[in-house]
C-alpha cells in the first residue's frame, strides 16, 4: 500500500505521516501496530510536544491491546521526561486508570 512505501522526511515534517499510519492501524483494529508507529513517530524527532503526545497515543494503542504493562512504561516515560507537557493531565488520568487496574 501507498503508506508502506512512502518515504518518510527527516525532521518535524516526518511525524505527521508516522502518526497517521498508527491512527490507520488503530481504527483497523492493528493495536500493537499501532502503537508501534505511534512510537516510531514518537522518536523520529524527539521535541516536547509530538513526542509526549505520540507516547500516550501508543499507550493508548497498548490498553486497547490489553498490554497494560507496556502502556503504563510509556505514561511513566511521559510524566517523568516531559512534566511540563500540555498533555500531562492526560498522561495522569491514564496513569491512575492503569494503576487501579493493576490492583485487580
Amino acid at each position: 500500500s501507498y503508506i508502506e512505501t512512502y518515504k518518510v522526511p527527516e525532521g518535524i515534517l516526518g511525524v505527521g505521516p508516522i502518526s497517521l499510519k498508527g491512527v490507520i492501524l488503530s481504527n483497523l483494529g492493528e493495536y500493537q501496530k499501532s502503537a508501534q508507529a505511534y512510537i516510531k513517530a514518537a522518536n523520529w524527532d524527539k521535541n516536547n510536544s509530538t513526542t509526549p503526545y505520540n507516547l500516550l497515543s501508543a499507550a493508548r494503542s497498548y490498553m486497547k491491546a490489553g498490554q497494560l504493562a507496556d502502556a503504563q512504561k510509556l505514561v511513566g516515560e511521559v510524566m517523568d521526561k516531559y512534566p511540563e507537557t500540555q498533555y500531562m493531565t492526560e498522561a495522569e488520568k491514564m496513569n491512575g486508570y492503569l494503576s487501579a487496574s493493576a490492583m485487580n
